[in-house]
């Protein structure tokens, strides 16, 4: 009997024919949690019309290119910075770690690179959830070290942008480097 354990975060999107198809899948192994882990709470949002929740300012792909500089400058404070009081972060061979402390010091155990950079980002129409991903690596090197994703959540489409969960994997070496 084979058993693992980990994590996993999927994102799915609505598309035009109405199904929901899933857009980013990722996840991380690790040991069994001896406690079970929190659910994620979701965000109440004042949907006020359509129209109105259009006009939402500050797109997601504005708040992840901060949150990428803040990271190459500092990464331990980026998350300090654009990180929900209870983000959850998931990365490979470490039970989820909940909240900004329990996330830094996560994210400090990792073997990153120094350079955070996104490659894609989304929202939903009503601006209030949006992924991104890219890659960490070190400026003398063109091979990223590692891959990320960040779950963006807010109230409201005037609200900041916090990071909700935050998956970081570690990509393998490749021989010869």
């Amino acid at each position: 009997k084979t058993e693992a354990h980990g994590t996993f975060l999927s994102v799915w999107r609505k598309q035009p024919d109405n199904t929901w198809r899933v857009v980013l899948d990722c996840g991380v192994t690790h040991a069994k949690e001896q406690t079970p882990s929190t659910p994620l709470k979701a965000v109440p949002t004042a949907h006020t019309g359509a129209e109105s929740m259009r006009n939402w300012q500050d797109p997601i792909g504005s708040a992840e290119a901060r949150f990428t500089a803040a990271a190459t400058a500092n990464k331990g404070a980026a998350l300090k910075a654009f990180g929900a009081s209870d983000v959850r972060v998931m990365a490979r061979g470490a039970p989820d770690a909940v909240g900004i402390e329990a996330g830094q010091a996560l994210i400090s155990a990792q073997k990153l690179g120094s350079v955070w950079g996104h490659t894609f980002a989304a929202q939903s129409n009503d601006g209030t959830l949006g992924y991104a991903w890219g890659y960490i690596g070190d400026a003398q090197s063109p091979t990223p070290t590692a891959a990320y994703v960040n779950i963006w959540q807010r109230a409201n489409g005037k609200a900041p942008w916090k990071i909700v969960a935050q998956s970081l994997q570690v990509l393998p070496v490749a021989k010869g480097r």
